[in-house]
């Protein structure tokens, strides 16, 4: 059993909203709306039960609608700290706008961040796990088991963003293609764009982080770049030849 946050809450007064479906369905629109480009999809399990699929693909939210009220429930060690604390983050604002009540009694987070905010104690938390649940020896190298380590956006965070949509294309497996699998034919040219921006900003942010060249290269056949960006990526393939 992985690293949870459960949180039950109701609405903030007894007159706003009429019912606990119409709450239900502004909490779903609100994560819909507010959750930006890491939104993935959103599935129904049922009338009053959804989940929500955040990036990179290893992230889930559900949003079920109980007697007790709504009850979200995650599991976020498969992503990592930096999503925990995402997640968390989004929830709360959430709350504010929707101005709903937390059933404190009721809510569970096993490493303490919705109370106390301390993004440090996250990362202990998902570093224990993986050397006491994973069999990692080396805590350092530990934060190599999470695809969203850092807090916000580093370099790693839009390289992982680029491998999830290459990853989505093959329909699951290798977080990469294989050095002979063409995918760009799988990926709409939106996607094929918005893969290329992440590429370029993980580039920008890590010149020294290992890149996906032989897929970058064909995302850029593709869309039909050149330019310099297109050299660069060239001379990388050829290094690698």
């Amino acid at each position: 059993m992985g690293i949870q946050i459960r949180l039950v809450a109701r609405a903030g007064t007894w007159f706003w909203p009429p019912s606990k479906r119409k709450l239900f369905l502004r909490v779903r629109e609100w994560l819909s709306e507010h959750s930006g480009h890491l939104l993935l999809g959103v599935e129904g399990l049922g009338p009053t039960d959804f989940r929500f699929e955040f990036y990179p693909s290893l992230g889930f939210l559900r949003l079920t609608l109980s007697q007790r009220g709504l009850l979200l429930q995650a599991e976020t060690t498969a992503v990592g700290p930096g999503y925990h604390v995402w997640l968390c983050k989004l929830v709360r604002a959430m709350g504010i706008d929707l101005r709903l009540r937390w059933q404190d009694a009721e809510c569970c987070d096993d490493t303490g961040f919705w109370w106390h905010n301390d993004e440090l104690v996250v990362e202990r938390a998902m570093q224990d796990f993986a050397c006491d649940e994973l069999g990692e020896v080396d805590p350092l190298a530990a934060r190599s088991r999470f695809p969203w380590w850092e807090r916000g956006h580093p370099a790693g965070y839009y390289l992982n963003r680029a491998e999830v949509v290459m990853q989505r294309a093959m329909g699951g497996g290798s977080r990469s293609a294989p050095e002979g699998r063409d995918i760009t034919g799988d990926i709409p040219e939106n996607l094929l764009e918005h893969t290329h921006e992440m590429l370029l900003m993980a580039r920008s942010l890590d010149p020294q982080l290992p890149m996906p060249w032989v897929q970058w290269l064909r995302i850029l056949d593709g869309l039909g770049l050149r330019g310099t960006i297109r050299l660069e990526v060239e001379s990388q393939v050829v290094r690698l030849s």
